[in-house]
């Protein structure tokens, strides 16, 4: 019969995604780490295509974006689509505000 064939870059692409799959989940659930950052820690590689920007409501989130602010106080915001780098695949859809006076 043929030889057998193992693909490395497929192997690399099922490992990322696992780790996307199973450990980042649980970590975002129980840890105050950053996506980004766990993302690394489990090399996963990504890319991020930016959606929109702008201002958002702060929502929830406010007391923790700047004293005064409330959840109907606009911040800045933006929305990406993070993808897989390896495949291409769609892993996210995220939106980020940010404290106003990280940009005055």
């Amino acid at each position: 019969m043929g030889e057998a064939f193992h693909d490395r870059s497929q192997n690399v692409q099922t490992e990322e995604f696992t780790a996307f799959t199973l450990a980042i989940p649980k970590a975002l659930a129980t840890t105050d780490q950053p996506i980004g950052r766990l993302l690394r820690d489990n090399g996963v590689q990504v890319t991020r295509e930016l959606q929109r920007w702008g201002h958002l409501p702060a929502g929830r989130q406010a007391g923790r974006l700047g004293e005064g602010l409330t959840p109907t106080s606009r911040v800045p915001a933006r929305t990406y689509l993070m993808r897989l780098s390896s495949t291409g695949k769609p892993l996210a859809l995220l939106t980020e505000r940010f404290a106003p006076h990280v940009f005055r």
